[in-house]
């Protein structure tokens, strides 16, 4: 009987988008119902009998007689390329005139259901869709508003709702604040230069606040005049920092959809459609999944705008794959891959080489956040059954080991599929939601951190000559950035290629995941994640001192005690005291140290731990000054096997002959083995820690406070822009720092 083994790689030093809403060719599509504002649908026609010679045609309804609807809509040109691109805006007022369907760049602002002229009056209207062409639509009225993305594609239909509200402000952590005074924004800096674009009816103004470029550039809060009743644009940025405002201001009422999350480009992975990739400066490449090509739209706040694709066949020109794009240097702009149901869009922002990205979320904005919750759930059902069969320290990822588990879950069918997404947390969600998910959740942990090495690698290493589903192997590359590799199993060195894979992606700290390959071995998914960050403010080694650590079962044991004092994110709860102590220049990661009370069993706080508790702390942490005394420790966990474990998760039906994993390959199949590794290593400097893992499926600020860990001790190393918890540990028994 052959076997797929699933090796998860799981190990970390101390120290989403979303895709696109689609529906069939030709479907008769409700994109807005709002009973008090707004209808909007999509009409198909594909033999352009009404109204307009388009495939579909966009129906406005206001659906309040005392409210009308503005529409504002922007057609880019359907025939600019790279390397010709439209120049400019055309405006064409408040109708549709003869000529929209010119290859020219287009805006237009109307009514619907209004009184103020003639044309306005009528209700509902009708608009075209160009086909083949990105258009963008804002639906408004004082402070209600709706932006719309839509392409249309051989009759398949694209499109992107988001709904906003009243203007309050906007805020980009570490670079600016964006309030209303009167009817002008202002900008402040919160640290250096920010970089300020607004386009509206075609034209675009640059800026700087808090700059040293020119002597204009200087002041700082600065302010800038509303635009009048219209779609517009304004964006704060500077590097990897983007903040958008999309809205319409009329009669003194500002409604507007804001944007924030942003990040450096390194590469982000889009389920269903390829890879984007930064290359340096305002270059990216485009990389299209095998046999699916990429629609790539781009628009600059100056008004220039193209449209092409990537491994296509209807031109020469479309079929090289990958392809690399130049975006435009210090003016910002949109960047949208699609391709019939799928896309993935992006405001962008580039300036002394640093390419700045913010996804726009969609239908789901809470979708990488739900993957984000379903792995920190797993990892505190699994520590807690972990540690019904340990006696000693306990260490895992859950980051590191969510990840082959869904990778296999993606090859599953039927029974096996759900009792692996509920042993994950992921009932209620799709394959393709946790993938696009998981991928929005790897792009937000690209961007870099100065003093922080996080590192995540998966490979699918399949048997040579062995017909596995390519479905299979896309969702592994897109969804979760694998690499995909043929290995000859009985090749001597294959065994050597699988741990070698895993030294390098653990720098050396784990040397194997596996002591044999069976000869029935079909695949092997490997993933690795490695975390090395200093301390956001070291210990001082001269403060270090002896001190003792009183065990679980009584007695002591000396261990060396780094001592710092200083301001902390601090939490006292019920039974215990806790302290978040960041790494990196800019604390985005941070070690989370829970320590119970005296006469608290840590064992019983950690079966406490649920994912709705431990948000509930996150959210009450607050800034107080205090002295931490944390013993220097080291924690070798491992290798573990997992299986009896993940059956009480309820995974049952997958770890047994007869599981279906009839979207990985042909025949029975079931998982054998899940191995697990993992290594921490605290110290004054920071923290280092790695883990790995392995699935076989065979066929067939108030008052100051003082927290001295003396006693066992509960921690987290987490990702505090995304929520995600990459290490959970349990010390009882620390072994010092050689």
């Amino acid at each position: 009987m052959k076997r797929f083994l699933l090796v998860l790689l799981f190990l970390v030093l101390l120290f989403l988008h979303r895709g696109g809403v689609f529906a069939l060719p030709w479907e008769h599509i409700v994109l807005i119902d709002d009973p008090e504002f707004v209808r909007l649908v999509a009409v198909p026609n594909p033999d352009h009998r009404l109204f307009w010679a388009t495939d579909y045609v966009l129906e406005v309804e206001a659906r309040n007689p005392a409210q009308p609807v503005e529409v504002s809509y922007l057609i880019l040109a359907g025939s600019a390329t790279p390397e010709r691109p439209s120049q400019g805006v055309e405006v064409r007022g408040n109708t549709f005139i003869a000529g929209w369907e010119e290859e020219k760049q287009l805006y237009f602002h109307t009514e619907v259901g209004g009184w103020a002229r003639p044309e306005f009056q009528a209700n509902p209207q009708y608009f075209p869709l160009p086909h083949y062409r990105t258009c963008v639509l804002l639906l408004a009225r004082y402070e209600k508003v709706y932006l719309v993305f839509l392409r249309e594609n051989d009759g398949y239909l694209m499109y992107r709702v988001f709904q906003g509200g009243p203007f309050t402000e906007l805020e980009v952590d570490g670079l600016a604040r964006v309030t209303r005074v009167g009817e002008e924004f202002e900008v402040r800096s919160l640290g250096g230069p920010v970089e300020v674009g607004l386009w509206a009816e075609g034209a675009y103004l640059h800026d700087e606040v808090a700059g040293y470029a020119r002597p204009e550039f200087q002041e700082n809060p600065k302010r800038y005049r509303i635009p009048h009743y219209g779609m517009f644009f304004f964006l704060v940025a500077r590097y990897g920092r983007l903040g958008l405002i999309v809205g319409n201001e009329n009669d003194g009422y500002l409604g507007a959809v804001t944007f924030s999350g942003s990040r450096l480009l390194q590469e982000e992975r889009i389920p269903g459609l390829g890879i984007l990739r930064g290359l340096g400066g305002p270059e990216v490449e485009v990389l299209a999944s095998e046999g699916v090509p990429v629609e790539v739209s781009h628009f600059s706040f100056d008004g220039t705008c193209w449209q092409h694709e990537v491994g296509g066949w209807a031109h020469p020109e479309f079929e090289p794959n990958p392809q690399r794009f130049s975006l435009k240097h210090y003016t910002p702009g949109f960047l949208m891959l699609s391709r019939y149901e799928k896309s993935a869009l992006f405001c962008y922002n580039e300036n002394d080489g640093q390419l700045g990205i913010l996804p726009l979320a969609g239908d789901d904005p809470d979708l990488q956040a739900r993957v984000v919750a379903a792995q920190g759930d797993f990892g505190f059902r699994l520590f807690s059954k972990l540690l019904d069969e340990e006696t000693g320290n306990v260490a895992l990822s859950p980051f590191g080991l969510f990840l082959p588990l869904a990778v296999t879950c993606a090859g599953a069918c039927g029974e096996t599929q759900k009792s692996i997404a509920l042993a994950l947390g992921l009932e209620g969600l799709g394959l393709r939601e946790v993938q696009e998910g998981h991928a929005a959740l790897l792009g937000s942990l690209h961007e870099e951190d100065p003093g922080v090495l996080l590192h995540k690698a998966c490979a699918l290493w399949v048997r040579q000559g062995l017909p596995v589903r390519e479905e299979f192997l896309s969702a592994g590359r897109e969804g979760y950035g694998a690499e995909v590799r043929v290995l000859d199993i009985n090749h001597p060195g294959a065994l050597e290629a699988v741990n070698g894979w895993v030294r390098e992606h653990t720098k050396g700290t784990i040397e194997q995941i596996l002591e044999r390959i069976d000869p029935e071995t079909l695949v092997i998914v490997t993933s690795a994640v490695f975390f090395r960050g200093a301390w956001t403010v070291a210990f001082d080694r001269g403060e270090t001192r002896p001190g003792p650590f009183f065990l679980p079962e009584g007695g002591t044991k000396t261990c060396l005690f780094m001592t710092r004092s200083g301001v902390y994110r601090y939490l006292k709860g019920e039974d215990f005291q806790a302290v978040a102590i960041p790494y990196g220049k800019e604390g985005r990661f941070g070690m989370y140290l829970f320590l119970p009370d005296p006469g608290v069993d840590l064992e019983d706080f950690i079966r406490s731990l649920s994912w709705e508790r431990w948000e509930a702390w996150m959210q009450r942490f607050q800034k107080r000054e205090g002295t931490v005394s944390l013993p220097r420790f080291r924690l070798a966990y491992g290798a573990k096997e997992l299986r009896d474990v993940l059956k009480r998760l309820g995974m049952g039906p997958a770890l047994v002959p007869g599981a279906d994993f009839c979207n990985l390959l042909e025949g029975e199949a079931y998982i054998s083995s899940v191995v697990h590794r993992a290594f921490v290593e605290v110290h004054e400097e920071g923290t280092e820690a790695s883990a790995a893992s392995a699935v076989v499926v065979s066929r067939g600020m108030g008052e100051t406070f003082t927290m001295v860990v003396n006693r066992p001790f509960f921690f987290a190393i987490r990702d505090d822009r995304t929520g995600a918890l990459l290490f959970l540990g349990g010390v009882f028994d620390p072994e010092d720092v050689i």
